[in-house]
């Protein structure tokens, strides 16, 4: 695989209500952001992204007319017509930069590595086609990637996110690598830099910069959960809760890995995605809230099964409409910080307000992939 290939990264497209979100992500640093609309010769580059669709209007540049008024003393004079409103041109290319990470002379360990980005705005009168690139220009690149086609389409009033992965120098010294942005002609436009210091040991009086979050997705442990029923049977790989046509009970119980969080981290965040399942007849309706329980259950066996209503859930879902929705939850992370060290964070779930409506009809929530995203430093 060649070196352009590695830096590759992949797209994200998010759409909220006031617009379209696309992210481009390539991890970076520092610098302060200036725009230019200066054709240069193409480079190389790469980048991954996300766009934010947020329309902006173009203010026409209007002189200010002057305010009439009347003197009873003075003669009928000429007064120059003012001149009418006009619409200042945009270029076909332009950005204007919204935010950054990292300041200029940001200082940071050599040999780190580490993550930079830029959110800008195209302000222009044209798409950033799926052909736009962002392109290496000058300077240090610091293990950047040289480019990339956005794959994308930007348009006007749209933002983009542009995040580099680079590596501290292991040399001590300030460094500036410069990148642009071009368009489907190999027109260069919009500079933006990062600019950091290699230092070799920590010193008095400055600030190291902090380690930025880690995001990682959590799935299941199929060969460790199951379902277990109130007679005893274990389905190892099935994700059913609810209750059975025997009018017995099914509860679901979930190994997540957890062994790659170092013991020491901080967790900030855990947005819990139990939204991949199915329904039997009516579990809500006619079993009530299920919930969610701390349990070190290790290897999955019949007596895993709690009869009865329980106390200590650290999570609930009273319709299918929550269940359905991905959620970030403090019970959640508390939960998850505790275990931190063990090799796994093992939950099971119920309806703990009945066991069964006794209707001899399965009433049943039948999961497919079971998510928690963490966010940690």
């Amino acid at each position: 695989m060649n070196r352009l290939n590695e830096k590759e990264r992949k797209m994200k497209i998010k759409k909220p209500l006031s617009g379209i979100i696309i992210v481009i992500s390539i991890l970076a640093t520092s610098c302060t952001i200036r725009i230019t609309s200066a054709d240069e010769s193409a480079v190389k580059t790469a980048v991954a992204q996300t766009v934010i669709v947020q329309q902006v209007q173009v203010t026409p540049t209007v002189q200010i007319l002057p305010t009439a008024t009347t003197e009873s003393t003075a003669a009928p004079t000429n007064t120059a017509k003012p001149e009418e409103p006009t619409n200042t041109p945009q270029p076909c290319n332009k950005a204007s930069a919204v935010s950054e990470t990292y300041p200029d002379d940001t200082q940071i360990l050599k040999g780190t590595a580490f993550e930079k980005s830029w959110r800008l705005q195209n302000i222009g009168t044209c798409t950033w086609n799926a052909n736009y690139r962002v392109v290496f220009y000058s300077g240090d690149q610091m293990g950047g990637p040289d480019s990339q086609a956005l794959g994308i389409s930007i348009a006007p009033g749209e933002m983009v996110d542009i995040v580099l992965d680079l590596t501290v120098p292991n040399s001590t010294g300030t460094y500036k690598g410069i990148w642009k942005l071009q368009d489907d002609t190999g027109a260069n436009f919009a500079q933006f830099w990062v600019q950091i210091e290699a230092i070799s040991i920590s010193m008095p009086g400055v600030t190291l910069v902090p380690i930025l979050p880690v995001v990682t997705d959590l799935t299941q442990e199929d060969a460790e959960g199951g379902s277990v029923r109130s007679e005893g049977s274990v389905m190892t790989s099935l994700y059913n809760v609810g209750d059975l046509p025997s009018n017995g009970g099914s509860q679901v119980f979930v190994s997540f890995d957890i062994s790659d969080i170092p013991s020491g981290a901080t967790i900030t965040e855990v947005k819990v995605d139990f939204s991949d399942f199915d329904m039997l007849d009516d579990p809500f309706g006619d079993l009530g809230c299920l919930r969610a329980y701390v349990q070190n259950y290790g290897t999955l066996d019949a007596s895993d099964y709690i009869s009865g209503s329980v106390t200590g859930a650290i999570g609930r879902w009273c319709s299918a409409a929550e269940l359905q929705t991905a959620a970030v939850d403090d019970d959640f992370k508390s939960a998850l910080q505790s275990k931190l060290g063990d090799a796994r964070f093992q939950l099971r779930l119920q309806f703990n307000d009945k066991t069964s409506d006794s209707d001899g009809t399965g009433d049943m929530i039948r999961f497919g992939t079971l998510k928690l995203k963490v966010t940690y430093h």
